[in-house]
């Protein structure tokens, strides 16, 4: 087991976070008086996916039923300290996850969030949140929830919590991935480590700066341990609303270690502006640049291509989920509006290139290759697509969903696809009911 460079210290406040004495609330009559909320979700998806080899005369059409039920339990010992715990089953229609072998037997029954927060240690502006949590932050194209997914995304770990007024600092750690747990982990190791600052800078202006590392270990055929990925993600994001106007730009630097024969040097921006009008029952325009570096040579020793594992990439580069923030352009503009009433509607569409022809396209995960590159092609523009978003709330507690898209392939994803290029299509209903 390997050590991290944030242990030592969140560890200490760990211990002194645990003293009775310096923890108000933490008496047998204070536990006894403690306020238990409980609420939960109950959450259905049917899909249905055609064409994504893009082409048509091949039948790979996909349908399937997905589901979600969380149970949400919190409890607030007093305006210091507090707990959660929420339940989680998330599973394919027909596949009994947990009692066949399914592919998500781990997504079965869980605890997708269990934690402690104490906000301040002592009365010192220092807080402290322990245990499996969500890491979100920013827009999430780095750090995110990624609720989309049934199971979606939670983290086993510790995180130091410091309240400056306006300037907010989070430190934390967590293990994603733990070697020598079982036989099949052995010298499988991944570890997040970040600090990420949050500053208000004036009203409707606010500044975000961070560094993360990812750092991860694996094995060879021969079942020794190799050097992984040990990269530096450095960037900073500031988002402005000043009336009718919202606008937010975002630029980030990687370096490091790729693995061991290669360094890593990325680059990724985001710059989004928006309107709102209180017209046709109020309305949103918006317009993105998004871009991810790709790698000109990936043979040689430096790898160039923009990667990160941790994000909520479905709602930024297209509902197909086609692209990551890596080896990408994107050109979107993005309307929302209540014009018909009682119902909100969304519609997108982008317009995708990649930024080197010889390196591999990557999907939504942003480490997986969804079309590899092809010897001899140079072409880059990989296609358009259109999002349409339907949102109709039933009552209170139950909304439904709809969507459907359309991914028009460009000359980059006919190269890829065996000299193919017909259009993709995608569309859902889900139903959301909370209480």
């Amino acid at each position: 087991m390997k050590h991290n460079p944030f242990i030592a210290i969140m560890s200490l406040a760990f211990i002194f976070s645990a003293v009775p004495s310096v923890m108000p609330g933490a008496t047998d009559s204070a536990i006894a008086e403690v306020e238990v909320t409980v609420s939960g979700q109950l959450r259905v998806r049917p899909e249905m996916r055609d064409n994504s080899d893009f082409n048509a005369d091949k039948d790979d059409k996909k349908g399937f039923w997905g589901s979600r039920t969380r149970i949400n339990v919190g409890v607030k010992v007093d305006d210091n300290t507090s707990a959660k715990i929420v339940l989680q089953d998330a599973r394919y229609w027909g596949e009994k996850a947990g009692n066949v072998a399914s592919g998500r037997e781990n997504e079965a029954v869980d605890i997708y969030e269990g934690y402690f927060q104490v906000n301040s240690i002592g009365g010192t502006p220092v807080g402290i949140k322990l245990g499996r949590q969500a890491l979100v932050y920013g827009d999430q194209r780095l750090l995110g929830h990624l609720g989309w997914q049934d199971n979606a995304r939670t983290h086993d770990a510790l995180k130091l919590m410091l309240n400056l007024g306006k300037v907010k600092i989070d430190l934390f750690t967590s293990k994603e991935k733990e070697d020598g747990m079982r036989p099949s982990d052995e010298f499988n190791d991944s570890d997040l480590n970040g600090a990420y600052a949050m500053i208000g800078l004036a009203d409707g202006i606010k500044l975000d700066v961070y560094a993360l590392q990812w750092k991860t270990s694996g094995a060879n055929d021969e079942g020794a341990r190799t050097k992984g990925h040990n990269i530096m993600t450095m960037g900073a994001l500031a988002r402005a609303k000043m009336g009718a106007i919202d606008a937010s730009a975002e630029f980030v630097v990687q370096s490091g270690d790729w693995n061991a024969s290669q360094t890593q040097a990325a680059t990724a921006m985001s710059v989004t502006a928006g309107l709102s009008t209180k017209a046709l029952g109020g309305s949103r325009i918006g317009v993105e640049f998004n871009t991810g570096s790709g790698d000109d040579n990936p043979s040689d020793g430096e790898h160039k291509t923009f990667v990160f594992p941790y994000h909520t990439n479905h709602a930024h580069y297209g509902h197909m989920d086609y692209f990551s923030w890596g080896n990408m352009q994107d050109i979107a503009v993005k309307l929302k509006t209540k014009a018909i009433p009682g119902f909100l509607i969304k519609l997108d569409y982008h317009m995708f290139t990649l930024m080197e022809a010889n390196d591999d396209w990557l999907n939504v995960v942003g480490t997986k290759v969804f079309k590899k590159a092809v010897d001899g092609s140079t072409a880059t523009e990989a296609g358009s697509e259109v999002d349409l978003t339907v949102v109709k709330k039933l009552t209170p507690n139950w909304k439904l969903v709809g969507g459907y898209s359309m991914f028009m392939p460009g000359k980059a994803a006919e190269d890829r696809s065996g000299g193919n290029a017909d259009t993709s299509t995608w569309g859902y209903l889900m139903s959301i009911f909370s209480f």
